[in-house]
Parts: structure tokens; sequence; C-alpha cells
């Protein structure tokens, strides 16, 4: 269903007890394989708005589930009977990063941020010397409230160490730090 500039997809929560996240892949045919390029976002509750979806994109969308372990089920695909619901994206009256829950942490930690307009978004995580360890979302973003979830890997998919990450968003003007814990 449209909603707001953009698609709202929903399906069955999975329900394991060791679930991490969903992961959402957009692709414009049915054979399309999952992977970086497509993959759309990442998510912990069973839905999602594609604030990128258009009338005439012709999308196809993949659900994959991630458990605590790191391991991606085989793809769902959400077909026109499975696009449903409507959903109002609340709008904070200011952009916000929370901190991560749980932190400390181990495998993974949930980061909430809200925007209060359409703004290009980078949230990246640093180690205590300041590098870059892993860019968890780059893209334009809608105003709304969002939920990413960091697996403690790096951009290469390798498992960090123990220790004290920093999560960054800029947002337009906006920028804001938060200290996570990651323990093992």
């Amino acid at each position: 269903m449209s909603v707001g500039g953009g698609l709202a997809l929903t399906w069955a929560d999975n329900g394991e007890h060791d679930l991490s996240h969903y992961v959402v892949y957009r692709g414009t045919d049915g054979t399309f394989v999952p992977d970086a390029s497509n993959r759309l976002a990442t998510v912990t509750i069973p839905s999602y708005v594609d604030t990128t979806w258009t009338w005439d994109g012709g999308y196809v969308y993949k659900v994959t589930t991630v458990d605590v372990h790191g391991n991606e089920s085989d793809v769902a695909v959400l077909d026109g009977a499975m696009v449903t619901g409507v959903l109002t994206p609340m709008v904070p009256d200011h952009p916000f990063l929370s901190q991560n829950v749980p932190n400390p942490f181990n495998p993974v930690t949930r980061i909430r941020y809200g925007l209060t307009g359409r703004f290009q978004v980078e949230l990246a995580v640093y180690d205590v010397s300041g590098r870059r360890v892993r860019v968890l979302e780059s893209a334009e973003r809608e105003g709304g409230v969002y939920e990413v979830t960091w697996d403690g890997r790096d951009d290469r998919g390798v498992r960090v160490s123990s220790g004290v990450y920093f999560v960054r968003l800029a947002a337009g003007s906006f920028r804001a730090v938060r200290k996570m814990v990651l323990m093992k």
C-alpha cells in the first residue's frame, strides 16, 4: 500500500527466540538473487516502508531472517497480496540518536534515530581511535523514526573485537554520537 511517499510492506513475524533481524531486498523481477547490491533495509520488526518506491518501479521484494549467530535464512517473496497496511510514520519534533540497546551487547545491538524531515543520512560506527569501522546507513531518508541493527562486524563482514565503539549520526546539520560497548 502506498503511504506518505512510500510503500508499506508487512509480513508474518518469524517468532524464533534467536531472531536478530530481517533483511529486505528489492529487485525488478522474481529471479533476482539477494545480495549486498540489492539489499534495501535491515529491520527488527516484520514491516518496512520503502520510501524510494515508485508506481512504475515494478519491484519484487524478498525477505530473509538472520539469527543472533549471523545465519541467514532462505528467502521469502512478498507478492502483491502480502503488501498491506496503513502506516503513518511518526515524525519527531527534534532529530535524535538514542542509546543503543542492549548496551553492553554481544553479538548484536539496535540503534534508533529520528529525523524531522528529509535528509541525507550517514549512520556509522567508529573505534576509539576514530577509524570508521562500519557504515550502517548512507541514504536519503524521510522524516520519521528508524531502527538499525549492528551485528558487531566491520564493512568487510569481519567480527570486530571487544571494546568501546561509537555510533555517529549525521543528518543535515544534525550530528550526534553515542558510546557502545561490545563484550564477548
